[in-house]
């Protein structure tokens, strides 16, 4: 932790190196889904949809780990 005020204080959550790093990909897949109105509906969401459930229990709980800050810790009590 960071002292501030010589008190702990919690780092904030980098949010911003993520998105750069998948701006390229992030982009070209919203552009293609904002052209379609593919996110209400359509190949994208079906897509989507049968990767999400092919995953595995142990695959999901990893997908969360990865995507939440860990206070949220949502893995913590998933069941399926």
């Amino acid at each position: 932790m960071n002292s501030v005020n010589g008190k702990d204080a919690i780092p904030f959550l980098d949010l911003a190196t993520p998105h750069i790093e998948l701006e390229q990909q992030l982009t070209e897949i919203f552009k293609r889904a904002l052209h379609t109105a593919s996110f209400i509906g359509g190949p994208m969401v079906e897509q989507f949809e049968q990767a999400f459930a092919e995953l595995s229990d142990s695959q999901l709980k990893e997908l969360f780990a990865q995507s939440q800050p860990s206070f949220t810790s949502p893995e913590a009590g998933y069941e399926r």
